[in-house]
């Protein structure tokens, strides 16, 4: 059985241009995905708490519409407004200090609405970060 050819034009292997793989962290190091759940309103204040932890990153999503305990959001005229989200994965130091952050910025919330707006924080434990 004779063994296909897979060099390219210029003589090398195909994979010789594939970028190295990252090598995968330790798995002694434990990380965690975090998910935060804001009414748009408040955006800027969440935000700004994440950027005074000085976390090394999160991703947001602009528009994020359901329904909670706090009412539906759809974002149409039945059911106006929209929900905010971010999420970051952090080890556990990170992740503490988060937590008691995102909290406070609640209890605040809470507090000067009487209830009516609040954030949500999820978190699952993350296994592998390319």
């Amino acid at each position: 059985m004779q063994q296909a050819d897979l060099s390219t034009r210029d003589g090398t292997s195909p994979t010789q241009h594939l970028p190295r793989p990252t090598p995968a962290p330790s798995p002694t190091v434990t990380r965690t995905f975090y998910l935060i759940l804001f009414p748009r309103e408040l955006e800027d204040e969440v935000v700004q708490a994440l950027e005074e932890l000085g976390l090394p990153g999160y991703t947001e999503f602009a528009k994020v519409t359901g329904r909670g305990p706090r009412g539906r959001h759809f974002d149409n005229p039945v059911w106006p407004g929209s929900e905010g989200s971010i999420f970051t994965v952090v080890g556990p130091e990170d992740g503490a200090r988060l937590r008691v952050a995102i909290a406070r910025l609640s209890a605040e919330f809470e507090g000067r609405s009487r209830g009516l707006y609040g954030l949500h924080l999820f978190a699952w434990p993350c296994e592998h970060v390319l």
